[in-house]
């Protein structure tokens, strides 16, 4: 399972990346620019993998190149990532509950109705 994490190099490059082990990536990058920060990460949802949530993130924020994640304020890149990875699966999961509820109390109409067309019924054909 890979961690999609934000990294800051000692040149100041921001590193968007799916990898299993965030903190040996940074080590990496510290080696090589003499320091590197680990600005955020988190695990993505279950349905969509790191890969596909690093891609979706770099859509939303227009970054197609290396250098273009360095002209956008840190603040913007985690409230994409937090909502990619924390919000919106969030969101999915209420409504998949109110419409499993609401799928449950229609059942149960259903079922009411049936048992009260087949009293009737029955209470026709006495007469």
């Amino acid at each position: 399972m890979k961690i999609v994490a934000l990294i800051e190099d000692g040149h100041g490059h921001r590193h968007l990346l799916a990898s299993r082990s965030p903190d040996l990536v940074r080590r990496e990058l510290s080696a090589r620019t003499g320091t590197a920060r680990l600005l955020w990460c988190a695990v993505p949802p279950d349905a969509v993998g790191a890969g596909a949530t690093v891609v979706e993130a770099l859509d939303r924020l227009g970054a197609h190149e290396p250098q273009a994640l360095a002209a956008i304020p840190v603040e913007r890149i985690m409230t994409v990532l937090t909502a990619l990875c924390i919000t919106e699966p969030r969101h999915k999961a209420r409504w998949r509950s109110r419409r499993q509820w609401r799928r449950g109390i229609a059942q149960w109409f259903r079922l009411t109705r049936r048992k009260r067309l087949s009293t009737d019924q029955s209470a026709s054909l006495r007469i």
